[in-house]
């Protein structure tokens, strides 16, 4: 069973359609034909634990700090890994509320949120 193709996502406040560029047995890949943005969803299970990722990646260009003239790639990402027991003694209903937990968690606060103190190093 597979997502929908193609994926819709916002970012820096605007809305992009990803559609799916690669599929393997276990992964589907959703990309901007800029190459600029990117969902790969993934599954894997090792005999003990199952592991299902949700991986975003952003790339641009960037003028280099140190060269002028110089432009450089560089990427970043973001990936939701639900790791659990593949012996499935924890339900598609559990995890989903542990995934609600957290998403609720890093975005509560104010001035700055959980998500945002996070990234910037506190622990």
């Amino acid at each position: 069973m597979a997502l929908s193709d193609p994926l819709e996502i916002t970012y820096m406040g605007n809305d992009f359609t990803l559609p799916r560029v690669s599929v393997t047995p276990n992964s589907s890949t959703y990309r901007r034909a800029s190459g600029n943005l990117e969902i790969v969803v993934s599954h894997a299970t090792n005999g003990k634990r199952n592991r299902d990722a949700f991986r975003t990646n952003v790339n641009k260009t960037i003028g280099d700090p140190l060269v002028t003239g110089v432009s450089v790639p560089v990427s970043a990402s973001m990936t939701l890994v639900f790791d659990s027991p593949s012996n499935y003694q924890f339900d598609t209903d559990e995890l989903l509320e542990l995934f609600t937990s957290i998403s609720e968690l890093l975005a509560t606060g104010t001035p700055a949120t959980l998500a945002e103190r996070f990234l910037g190093g506190e622990s």
